[in-house]
């Protein structure tokens, strides 16, 4: 959905923004309307993700999060952001019979997901240097890296 048609847009915002970083905007058939700078960062933001054809979700950060949601940012199907409910891996409230999650709580799996993917990254080609080298690398940090790779996980 995305590529060149989001990047004019994104191109065609940044550069009719005023002084203030806001922008007027009007069609032939209503009256020009000021867009603050915050509103417009937004949208810059979201037309950023959608001209690397990476489609943003847009959640209020005061509000409860639904399945589908939560499930879009995790980046996993309803049917496994369930079992994940079902295991103890996510903290959820139920309203009436859906179940809803603050963002903070989604927030801190996903960083734990992430944490996890880079992990199995670094041991993969942990492994794969064992293979092809015979040996293992040395840490170059003294040994406060992710075994002997020299791999360090982020902060």
């Amino acid at each position: 959905m995305g590529g060149q048609p989001f990047t004019d847009l994104l191109n065609w915002v940044r550069e009719n923004r005023d002084s203030k970083g806001g922008m007027v905007v009007s069609t032939a058939s209503s009256l020009p309307i000021r867009l603050p700078g915050l509103v417009v960062e937004k949208v810059i933001e979201i037309l950023s993700h959608y001209s690397v054809d990476n489609d943003p979700v847009i959640v209020p950060t005061r509000r409860d999060l639904t399945t589908t949601q939560a499930a879009a940012i995790l980046s996993v199907s309803r049917t496994r952001l369930l079992a994940m409910c079902n295991e103890g891996a996510i903290v959820y409230r139920r309203a009436g019979r859906d179940r809803r999650f603050k963002l903070v709580d989604v927030m801190a799996v996903k960083r734990r997901m992430d944490s996890e993917v880079e992990l199995a990254k670094a041991e993969a080609l942990l492994a794969s240097t064992r293979e092809v080298t015979g040996r293992v690398p040395k840490a170059r940090d003294g040994g406060q890296g992710v075994g002997d790779a020299g791999v360090y996980a982020s902060s």
